[in-house]
């Protein structure tokens, strides 16, 4: 082992978690472009649509003195389909300029979830998702842009 602690030398890890009263997965990374995307997986098994609240968080880590936080990050949700074909449901690459950007910081903050300051270029969506399997990708909105990200889904209701 080369003895290195930088985040892009880190290895690609999977985490899977079961369970029924599962309300929120997180994951922090050094996001590359190309395949260095933070990807985080969930499944909804509900009878009723669910409203889940997925963010991708790059500036706002700078204040908890994160290094190289990734400047202008991109969330892209995406349902697995028939086949597995995967079907993009949202994208977004600036939470408050969304339509459901005041109910998103609300939720976040009934969450215990850093909140986010307006005009960060933080991305969050807030979705009523029918059961499914889901994925939410966090890359960099710029080409070439890199850094260390957080990507996040809660369970609202």
């Amino acid at each position: 082992a080369s003895g290195s602690t930088r985040p892009e030398d880190l290895p690609i890890q999977l985490v899977e978690v079961y369970g029924e009263r599962l309300r929120n997965v997180s994951t922090r990374g050094f996001v590359r472009p190309g395949e260095g995307a933070l990807i985080a997986g969930f499944s909804l098994a509900t009878v009723e649509p669910a409203v889940v609240l997925e963010r991708g968080l790059g500036p706002a880590m700078g204040a908890f003195g994160v290094r190289e936080p990734l400047a202008r990050p991109v969330i892209r949700v995406h349902r697995l389909g028939a086949g597995g074909a995967a079907e993009r449901v949202s994208e977004n690459d600036g939470w408050d300029r969304d339509a459901k950007a005041s109910l998103a910081a609300v939720a976040a903050i009934k969450l215990g979830a850093i909140p986010l300051e307006s005009g960060a270029r933080d991305a969050a969506v807030l979705l009523q998702l029918p059961a499914g399997s889901y994925t939410v990708s966090l890359e960099g909105a710029d080409a070439g842009s890199e850094g260390v990200g957080l990507v996040e889904v809660f369970l609202v209701r």
